[in-house]
């Protein structure tokens, strides 16, 4: 029997699609691509965005397209909002939502009731990448007012230390050499039980040999400057680079968002961790054309877009999600789709002019950069500080090892390096 799976929005759901992956590959069920005939389909989707939902729909189509009598199981956020709008998603009996906030378990639960399979649960990402990502934390309590995930994913739900820590060693084990902790709001992580983020990546790094640790994204409420000297002091292994969310650059937005911290708390943060690694990569995410944001406000924004410098920027217009308070803000301050457009310009135009200026700050540095693919001889790979890296002279042994390598010069959103031989 086949089955192909479809991984829409963050990490957290990509985390948990390896997972299940690996668990029917373990099963004795043979994966194949999401646009090849399979019998089971499984669609991990995402509901931040109307357009992530717009997605979610259209991978439901293309998998009855590709095979009508197929089994089509839609799990993910979307399905969870679909659930309790209480709508259906059934076309011909064949496409079944599973609602559940424990995706993994629902799926095999499913599958063993109505198909009489026995799956083998089997929590470790099946997964031959060099960098695997891993859900450590789910569930968000914050409650931002544009957000609909803490609605759909609940309460914060951390995995134990001992359990993340022999993940991550069967993992290196099997060659991965980046573990990237992912989580719905991951500086949560360990709350309900008192512990902290800090306490698991010290146990990953005085268990392990050679992985090295990246965070998928920090929300600036959850992190302090004393996190940022503590997860600085450790060993190389921990990766200088954090995605810190700013999504406003106006405190009056920020407030209307309900983020929880001003712009100069925001600013305080990106230089404490510029001095502790003047190297460090600042990635961020940030939402333009929220209800009743004006020309002045989203000038805010730009300058200090601009004024932090960050070395990559999401940008998106502003998407109003059912159960916000934003949703209410919408139907009365809705800011046009052209002037969202407008602004989402303007912004991307900062952002490359940040990312060139942090490219040309690293030129001549030499950088640990995980070789994930080699095409003739040119090996692509992200560097410790999160800069995608082209280097030439490649050699196939060094494909999913990291190779220290010399920056040479910016190519677009790439930088070009030089290895250099041992």
């Amino acid at each position: 029997m086949k089955f192909a799976i479809k991984t829409l929005g963050c990490k957290v759901n990509q985390s948990e699609s390896d997972v299940i992956a690996s668990s029917l590959s373990e099963s004795l069920l043979h994966q194949v691509g999401f646009e090849e005939k399979a019998d089971i389909y499984i669609i991990n989707t995402c509901a931040v965005t109307r357009e992530a939902e717009r997605k979610s729909r259209q991978f439901v189509n293309r998998a009855l397209r590709a095979n009508p009598n197929a089994l089509v199981l839609v799990t993910g956020c979307y399905s969870r909002k679909v659930h309790l709008e209480g709508c259906t998603f059934c076309r011909n009996g064949k496409v079944i939502l599973l609602p559940s906030v424990e995706k993994e378990t629902e799926v095999f639960d499913y599958l063993k009731t109505k198909l009489n399979l026995e799956v083998k649960s089997n929590k470790v990402p099946g997964t031959n990448r060099s960098r695997v990502w891993i859900k450590v934390e789910d569930g968000c309590e914050h409650f931002c007012s544009y957000c609909i995930v803490p609605h759909l994913r609940g309460k914060v739900k951390s995995r134990e230390i001992c359990e993340i820590v022999s993940e991550v060693k069967i993992l290196e084990q099997r060659g991965a050499r980046e573990i990237v902790l992912s989580g719905i709001n991951l500086g949560y992580y360990g709350k309900e039980r008192g512990e902290n983020l800090l306490k698991l990546i010290e146990a990953i790094l005085q268990n392990t040999q050679s992985v090295r640790i990246r965070l998928s994204s920090l929300e600036p409420f959850t992190i302090n400057k004393e996190f940022l000297k503590k997860y600085f002091s450790l060993e190389e292994r921990a990766c200088p680079h954090l995605h810190l969310p700013l999504q406003s650059g106006s405190n009056e937005i920020l407030k209307k968002m309900k983020r929880g911290y001003s712009k100069e708390f925001f600013e305080e943060l990106v230089y404490s961790a510029r001095a502790l690694n003047p190297l460090v990569g600042i990635t961020t995410d940030v939402i333009v054309g929220f209800p009743g944001e004006t020309e002045e406000q989203f000038m805010e924004t730009l300058s200090f877009c601009e004024k932090v410098s960050f070395s990559r920027m999401h940008i998106f217009p502003f998407s109003p999600r059912p159960h916000t308070e934003a949703m209410k803000l919408e139907e009365q301050q809705g800011i046009p789709a052209k002037i969202k457009r407008e602004r989402e310009k303007a912004l991307r135009a900062i952002a490359e002019r940040s990312r060139e200026k942090f490219y040309q700050s690293l030129v001549g540095q030499t950088v640990d950069v995980l070789i994930e693919n080699r095409n003739q001889k040119t090996g692509k790979g992200y560097s410790e500080n999160y800069v995608p890296v082209q280097c030439e002279n490649i050699r196939e042994e060094q494909v999913g090892k990291i190779v220290k390598v010399k920056l040479v010069k910016s190519q677009g959103e790439w930088m070009k390096g030089t290895p250099l031989q041992s």
